[in-house]
């Protein structure tokens, strides 16, 4: 994954240092020195980019490396000129650089925005890529916010009750849990530490991170408060999760102390 990564920022590079940074092309709006900045959510939740996203002649732009990273895609340079964008669905989206040219699989078309270099890095047209991969986006201007919303289920990671489950999954649960690891049954996860000798061991998620791969689930193991008295009897801690992972996207969890994989050796999904 890094190294594909690697090879795509560095092809990005080459295709951007060979590019006027401040071209206007077939109508294409100017970029300013210093273009200003907007702030951008998904859902109600802030993103947190690594190049800022910019307005430029009313339009918004994203980093490809952002906005790709944002919607579960993937992206390389094409010829000299032009990068191409595989979203999650398969869809291909092309553009050619520092002109109003792109495409929805091989049918070029004019948009009103479209692909520009900018200190030496690609930034797209943020609506029109977003449109194509079936979200909304909204502009708050007593914030100065982009608003991105996605369609119901799209990327929602969320815990369940037991008691929530249908009669096949509690079934499943029941069979799961007692062996530590990742356990899969469709959109439902079981994440299991295994037997435990009293009910002061249990397990947490903390935190969760998205990339084109996989998706990091990070949890904590807790340990028995020092000096309170525990019922000694087994229990089985475990967590429930709902989630519906993009196609060729794993599931990966994570010791949100270490970093490290857990439950090596174990059954996985």
């Amino acid at each position: 994954m890094r190294g594909k990564k690697a090879i795509a920022c560095l092809l990005g590079l080459q295709l951007v240092a060979a590019l006027p940074v401040t071209a206007a092309v077939s109508g294409q709006a100017k970029v300013p020195a210093n273009p200003p900045t907007v702030q951008v959510t998904v859902n109600g939740h802030v993103t947190q980019l690594q190049k800022p996203s910019i307005i430029i002649g009313g339009s918004t732009y994203m980093a490809i490396e952002d906005l790709t990273h944002l919607l579960h895609a993937k992206w390389q340079a094409k010829g000299q000129s032009g990068v191409e964008v595989t979203l999650r669905t398969g869809v291909i989206l092309s553009f050619q650089l520092n002109t109003k040219r792109a495409a929805v699989g091989d049918k070029w078309t004019e948009i009103g925005a479209g692909a520009i270099s900018h200190n030496k890095q690609v930034y797209l047209p943020l609506r029109w890529v977003i449109e194509q991969a079936g979200h909304e986006l909204k502009w708050n201007s007593q914030t100065r916010t982009v608003e991105i919303v996605a369609p119901e289920g799209y990327d929602q990671f969320k815990q369940v009750d037991f008691a929530s489950l249908t009669q096949e999954e509690k079934d499943f649960v029941q069979k799961a849990k007692g062996r530590a690891g990742v356990h899969q049954l469709g959109d439902l996860y079981v994440i299991a530490r295994g037997q435990s000798p009293n009910p002061g061991y249990g397990i947490e998620v903390v935190g969760t991170e998205w990339s084109w791969e996989q998706l990091k689930v990070y949890v904590r193991l807790t340990k028995p408060e020092p000096g309170r008295m525990y019922a000694q009897v087994i229990s089985y801690p475990y967590v429930l999760v709902k989630v519906k992972l993009p196609p060729y996207t794993t599931l990966v969890v994570l010791d949100a102390d270490t970093q490290q994989p857990l439950f090596e050796g174990a059954e996985g999904i």
